[in-house]
């Protein structure tokens, strides 16, 4: 395959147009970012999607991101940690660093049904350890 930048194929732009439903896509990843919140506003960095916002994932912040991490990972649940900027920001920016500790995306996408969501929020709601304000 060529790599370099090509324009995109006839059929990827087909597809685009035609294949996928966006309008079920986006109303989907809404109601299950809306379960996770039900189940989670506790650790939600957004407790609620402001109107017509279609989210990527569900972002938490928790004080023991990484043992909820690996709990999930056993679990063959794979949330993204995104953001690894260490050694990048100046240091100084120490807020930035501390939300980089706390903060991973839980997925709430198309994909799922709500038996998903409940299984990822019950997994997580146990383990959570909300990170106290001010820190």
């Amino acid at each position: 395959m060529p790599l370099g930048r090509y324009a995109m194929s006839d059929m990827s732009k087909m597809l685009m147009a035609s294949a996928f439903d966006y309008v079920s896509i986006a109303q989907k990843r809404v109601e299950n970012y809306e379960i996770l919140a039900g189940e989670l506003s506790h650790i939600a960095l957004h407790p609620s999607l402001p109107p017509g916002v279609v989210p990527l994932g569900f972002p938490v912040r928790l004080a023991n991101r990484d043992e909820v991490l690996k709990m999930l990972y056993a679990h063959n649940i794979f949330p993204p940690v995104h953001w690894p900027f260490g050694g990048i920001l100046p240091e100084e920016f120490k807020e930035s660093y501390r939300l980089l500790g706390d903060i991973m995306m839980l997925p709430c996408d198309q994909r799922y049904d709500l038996a998903d969501m409940l299984r990822v929020a019950g997994l997580v709601r146990p383990d959570a350890v909300p990170v106290q304000p001010g820190k």
